[in-house]
């Protein structure tokens, strides 16, 4: 899903290179890992929020809308 997402890898990119960590290899490694684990979340909220919840609520909308159509007639 964040693969289709249009200009996800340039935010991955920029996030990663953004990082300025000072320290032995893995230490750097370790955290950048972490803050790009925060990006991503904070990013997946912003942009795709809760999909179950927005799922079930676009079915409840069209299953309301369904019935007033088919009291109508």
């Amino acid at each position: 899903m964040w693969l289709q997402s249009e200009g996800f890898l340039e935010k991955l990119e920029f996030w990663w290179q953004s990082y300025n960590i000072v320290g032995r290899a893995d230490f750097v490694l370790l955290q950048k890992l972490k803050r790009l684990k925060r990006d991503i979340s904070n990013w997946n909220r912003e942009e795709f929020g809760k999909v179950e919840t927005r799922k079930t609520r676009a079915l409840d909308e069209l299953a309301a809308f369904e019935q007033a159509n088919e009291s109508a007639y």
